[in-house]
């Protein structure tokens, strides 16, 4: 039997009316299309079964007919990570990283009482920015990926503010809150997946992670609300999408929001990449298209397997 983490589950009808799942079917990182025609168990998005299937193909493309299946309980973070292919990080170590930079590093008093009183320890956001998801698809879309997904982008704004004459304070403090608000705006639905909460679909998380930052400067007495260190950090909040057509209300207008939105991007479309390669399972070395990217991606892995199997 072959164990299996199922992502984007989804039960449909057949022409004549009975039910089955289709999921995507993950195995050391690497995904297929599944289907169960004879459901059994309830599964939920997030689940790891242990399973038989016989394997065809469909449109060109592998797929499973999973026969049997049963979902597992006992099993580590770990060993479930590297069944979905995702990092395996201690997101409170990541905290506790970025919490002794900042406390060596920011000048600001503004600021650091902003961190210290929201995603640091004692925080009272600590546990959702430790805990939440990045995203509902693509990239760190996976508990603990909001963290581990910022942790990046601070590691390269710092990297930025070593380069470039900017306030290393107010790029730092961006790039700890530029995805804030998506703690409210994405939730999980009762199947295990996540998809947009009402904030999500009414405000997006740009504004209203802005939005959360006006209130918690006035919640925590951090400063009055004409504060041009607000004015600015919330800027940089709201422009770190880039342009107006990637959802950002404002596009940046001082060199701290484009050092973030760059920072985010290539964090962003990194990860992209690394998640599709890691699901190629195509019979070439060249990807299907990743469409957010709009390109075939090039795994090298599969080029030296291939390869290899012809020079044998």
């Amino acid at each position: 039997m072959t164990m299996l983490g199922v992502k984007e589950l989804k039960r449909a009808k057949t022409k004549r009316g009975t039910d089955y799942y289709s999921f995507r079917g993950y195995e050391d990182g690497r995904a297929v299309d599944c289907k169960v025609w004879d459901i059994g168990e309830e599964l939920k998005n997030g689940d790891i079964i242990e399973c038989n299937y016989t394997e065809d193909k469909y449109n060109g493309v592998t797929q499973y007919k999973i026969s049997d299946y049963t979902p597992i309980c006992d099993i580590d973070n770990e060993q479930k990570g590297e069944i979905f292919g995702v990092p395996v990080v201690d997101t409170e170590e990541e905290v506790k990283g970025i919490e002794k930079y900042c406390n060596k590093t920011i000048k600001n008093e503004k600021y650091l009482k902003l961190l210290a009183s929201t995603i640091f320890k004692g925080g009272i956001i600590h546990e959702e920015f430790k805990t939440s998801t990045a995203a509902k698809g693509k990239h760190h879309d996976y508990e603990g990926g909001l963290c581990h997904h910022t942790c990046c982008v601070f590691k390269i704004c710092v990297s930025y503010s070593n380069i470039y004459d900017v306030d290393k304070d107010l790029i730092v403090t961006a790039a700890l809150l530029h995805d804030i608000g998506k703690i409210y705006t994405y939730e999980k639905t009762e199947e295990g997946a996540y998809d947009f909460s009402e904030y999500g679909h009414l405000f997006e998380h740009l504004t209203y992670g802005a939005i959360k930052v006006k209130d918690w400067w006035k919640e925590f007495e951090i400063g009055d609300e004409d504060d041009m260190d607000l004015k600015l950090l919330m800027h940089c909040i709201m422009a770190h999408h880039g342009q107006r057509e990637w959802a950002s209300p404002v596009e940046p207008a001082l060199p701290e929001a484009q050092l973030v939105h760059l920072a985010d991007l290539a964090d962003s479309r990194i990860e992209m990449m690394f998640v599709g390669i890691n699901e190629n399972n195509n019979d070439g070395y060249f990807t299907d298209r990743v469409y957010p990217l709009s390109v075939c991606l090039f795994d090298r892995k599969a080029y030296d397997r291939i390869k290899g199997e012809e020079n044998e």
